[in-house]
């Protein structure tokens, strides 16, 4: 029995990356890729990629499921979409951990712009320790062009209304797809990012910081950290005539409403 694994793709314009992953994953490791999410903007070629990327994982699998989160930016600007997709994802996140009896998280960095990658990155290795993969195809020239010669056909998928509509013109150029999708795993290059996770036992320290709810014991016991989360700007130490009380700065502020009003600290 293999472990289930939640796959996380943040998704650009070539859906290939995907694809990829999961046929490695599913055939390569000891682990069943048994949900894929997928990250992406309102971009025709993009919404068309999640149409094939759907239907040519469940050709594989029809067990996977596929969670879309689409967001109504081409990339994050600002502090306002950088904190609504982090708002975006985190929920997701959380919700599929709760609901699913996986075991890791696997982020898929192959895909998607610079900004999002990171803030999925961040925010799996925050609800659960997880691992970040790239993904490189050794053809990459001759996989690009195939990409630019279907690229109309896969932007039509934006344009149909029903699935059935969808579902047959897949069928038609089915071939096509899963030849674009599905290059030989020998072909393929997997590299696993070093990265070292959080400790559990500081993130138990910044929920109880958000909550309001943190002991002078807890204060005495993590005194660099919280010198840490003050440079930072989550708190800000107020001196009072007993020492100081701590206070949740501008960005403490929303981080509350993401992680403490979602339940989003998950403890595994």
């Amino acid at each position: 029995m293999k472990d289930k694994v939640i796959i996380i793709c943040p998704l650009g314009l070539t859906p290939s990356v995907v694809t990829e992953f999961f046929l490695f994953i599913r055939e390569r490791t000891r682990y069943y890729p048994s949900s894929i999410v997928l990250i992406g903007s309102m971009d025709d070629l993009v919404l068309g990629g999640m149409e094939i990327i759907d239907r040519a994982v469940k050709y594989i699998d029809p067990k996977v499921r596929i969670r879309r989160l689409i967001v109504n930016y081409p990339d994050i600007y600002d502090e306002e979409s950088s904190r609504d997709f982090l708002k975006t994802v985190f929920t997701t996140l959380v919700n599929m951990v709760n609901s699913e009896d996986t075991d890791e998280i696997f982020i898929n960095i192959a895909g998607g712009r610079k900004t999002m990658v990171v803030i999925c990155t961040l925010t799996a290795m925050f609800i659960r320790p997880s691992r970040v993969f790239h993904v490189i195809n050794k053809r990459v020239a001759l996989y690009n062009d195939m990409l630019v010669r279907l690229e109309n056909k896969i932007r039509m998928f934006s344009m149909m209304k029903t699935e059935n509509e969808k579902n047959e013109y897949f069928s038609k150029h089915r071939d096509e797809f899963l030849r674009l999708l599905y290059p030989p795993l020998k072909d393929l290059s997997v590299i696993e990012i070093p990265l070292i996770p959080y400790p559990r036992d500081y993130i138990e320290v910044l929920v109880k910081v958000l909550e309001g709810s943190l002991s002078p014991e807890d204060v005495d016991k993590y005194r660099m950290y919280l010198s840490e989360l003050e440079r930072s700007g989550l708190i800000e130490k107020r001196r009072v005539r007993e020492g100081f009380i701590l206070k949740l700065g501008e960005r403490g502020m929303w981080y509350k409403d993401i992680i403490v009003r979602s339940g989003g600290y998950d403890e595994k």
